[in-house]
C-alpha cells in the first residue's frame, strides 16, 4: 500500500495548524518568559499576531465576496462593531480608540474567517487544541519553572501557568473544562475528553480564580437543563427545570448563609474578600464616571488610560491604578455608553435564542456548546472583561465565530425545511406520486 497525500487535505491541515497557533498567541502566553516592560511585551505579541494574520489576508482577498457574505449574516453584530468604531468621533482619547479599533477589528476578522472556513463542530475541535495545548504547557511551566508559573501575582500560591495573571489562566481553563466536558460523549476516545476536563478543572482550582470556578460549576449544573431542551416530553422537561432551579436556589442560600467555605476553597479571605469588598468602592466611583457620559460613553478603549485618563482622580484618591472595572458590563458602559451596552445585551440575548433553536431543532453538540459558551461569557463578564472590550481577546474572537456560524447554520436549516415543505406539498398535490 502506498501512502497518498492529497494536496487539498494537506493545505487544509496546514491551515488548521496555522489558526491553532494564531489563536494560542492571541491568548498572550509566556509574558513571564519574555520579560521586559508590560507595554514592550504587548508590542511583541501584537507584532507576532500581525504576522500570523497577514498570512490569512491573501486567502480572504481571493474569496472576498464570500467573506463579506458571511460577515453580513449577523447584521446586529455588524451594528455593534460599527458603533464601537465610530465612537472615535466622541472619544475622550481618539488615538487610544483608533488603536483599540484595530484590535477589535482583528479579533472580528479572525472570528469571521473561522466561520467562513469551519463549521461550529470543527471550531470546537480547533478550540480544544488551543486550550488543551495551553493547559499542558501551563501545567509543565508551573512544575518545571515555579518561579515563573506560580505566585507571580498577589496570591503567592496561585498558579498562573504560561500567563501573567491567575485570572487569565483561570478563565481559559474554565472554558477548556467546559469544552472538554461537552465533547466527552461525542469522542471515540473518551479518555481524551476526560483527561482534558480533569486537567483543566485542576488548573482552575490551582489558579484560585473564584469567578472561573463558579462559572464551571454553574455551567455543569445547567447542563441537564440544556440537554433537556432536546426532549419532546414536557413533563420530563418540567422535572429537570425544577431540579436545576432547586439546586441553584439551595446553592445561593448556602452561600448567603455561610460564604466562608466557598472563599476558603479557593484561598480567599472570607472577611477581606477582594471580590466584593475591594471592588465595591471602585464600582461606586466608576458608576459616577459613567453617569457623566451615560449614552455614548468615553469611546472604545478611551477610559482606561492609567494616570493620564479619567481614572486619574480615582487612582489618586485610592492610591492604586486598576486596569479594568472588574466588571465587563460596566466596562462596556464606560466605553460605549448605555447605547453600546444595550446593543451588546440584545445581541447576547439573540445568540441565546439562536442556541436554543439550534439545540431544539437538531439536538446536536453545536447547540449545547453555544449555550454553554454564552453562559460562560455572561458569568465571567460579571467580574472580568470577556466581551468586546480590550481585555476580551480570544473570547471575543470565539464569540464572533460562534455568532456568525449559528446564523449560517440556522439559515441552512431554514432553507432545508422550506424545501422539504415544498416537496411534501408537491407530493400531496400529485396524490402521493412524485
Amino acid at each position: 500500500m502506498t501512502l497518498k497525500i492529497r494536496p487539498k487535505n494537506f493545505w487544509r491541515t496546514l491551515g488548521q495548524i496555522h489558526i491553532v497557533l494564531t489563536l494560542l498567541v492571541l491568548t498572550r502566553p509566556f509574558a513571564s518568559f519574555l520579560g521586559g516592560e508590560k507595554g514592550e511585551f504587548k508590542g511583541k505579541i501584537s507584532f507576532i499576531l500581525f504576522g500570523l494574520c497577514l498570512i490569512i489576508v491573501p486567502i480572504v482577498l481571493v474569496r472576498l465576496g464570500r467573506f463579506v457574505w458571511v460577515a453580513s449574516r449577523d447584521k446586529l453584530l455588524m451594528v455593534l462593531i460599527g458603533f464601537a468604531l465610530i465612537s472615535v468621533l466622541w472619544s475622550y482619547a481618539p488615538e487610544a480608540t483608533l488603536r483599540q479599533s484595530v484590535t477589535l477589528l482583528g479579533g472580528a476578522f479572525l472570528g469571521i474567517y473561522l466561520a467562513m472556513h469551519y463549521s461550529v463542530h470543527e471550531q470546537m475541535r480547533i478550540f480544544a487544541w488551543v486550550l488543551g495545548i495551553a493547559a499542558v504547557l501551563s501545567f509543565f511551566v508551573a512544575l518545571a519553572f515555579p518561579a515563573l508559573g506560580i505566585g507571580i501575582t498577589v496570591n503567592p500560591e496561585a498558579w498562573t501557568g504560561i500567563y501573567d495573571h491567575k485570572n487569565v489562566l483561570g478563565r481559559s481553563m474554565a472554558l477548556s473544562a467546559v469544552l472538554f466536558f461537552i465533547s466527552i460523549g461525542y469522542l471515540r476516545k473518551r479518555w481524551i475528553g476526560w483527561g482534558g476536563f480533569i486537567l483543566s478543572f485542576v488548573l482552575v482550582l490551582l489558579s484560585r480564580s473564584l469567578t472561573s470556578l463558579v462559572a464551571v460549576i454553574a455551567i455543569l449544573g445547567l447542563m441537564p437543563l440544556y440537554r433537556s431542551l432536546r426532549w419532546r416530553d414536557l413533563r420530563a422537561k418540567a422535572v429537570v427545570i425544577c431540579a436545576v432551579a432547586l439546586l441553584i436556589s439551595v446553592t445561593i442560600v448556602m452561600f448567603a448563609a455561610n460564604p466562608a467555605p466557598f472563599f476558603k476553597a479557593v484561598g480567599r479571605d472570607p472577611v477581606k474578600n477582594t471580590l466584593v469588598v475591594g471592588r465595591m468602592q471602585l464600582w461606586n466611583d466608576l458608576l459616577h464616571k459613567a453617569e457623566q457620559r451615560p449614552l455614548l460613553g468615553y469611546g472604545l478603549g478611551a477610559f482606561w488610560l492609567g494616570w493620564e485618563g479619567e481614572l486619574a482622580d480615582i487612582g489618586a484618591r485610592h492610591g492604586w491604578n486598576p486596569q479594568s472595572a472588574h466588571n465587563g458590563y460596566l466596562d462596556i458602559w464606560l466605553e460605549l455608553g448605555l447605547i453600546g451596552l444595550g446593543v451588546m445585551l440584545c445581541h447576547l440575548f439573540l445568540n441565546f435564542r439562536r442556541g436554543t433553536i439550534l439545540i431544539r431543532s437538531s439536538g446536536a453538540i453545536e447547540g449545547l456548546w453555544a449555550l454553554a459558551y454564552l453562559t460562560f461569557l455572561s458569568l465571567t463578564n460579571l467580574t472580568q472583561a470577556t466581551l468586546i472590550t480590550r481585555s476580551a481577546g480570544l473570547f471575543w474572537t470565539f464569540y464572533v465565530a460562534l455568532s456568525v456560524s449559528m446564523c449560517i447554520q440556522l439559515r441552512r436549516m431554514s432553507i432545508a425545511s422550506h424545501e422539504h415543505a415544498q416537496l411534501m406539498s408537491a407530493d400531496k398535490s400529485n396524490g402521493g406520486k412524485i
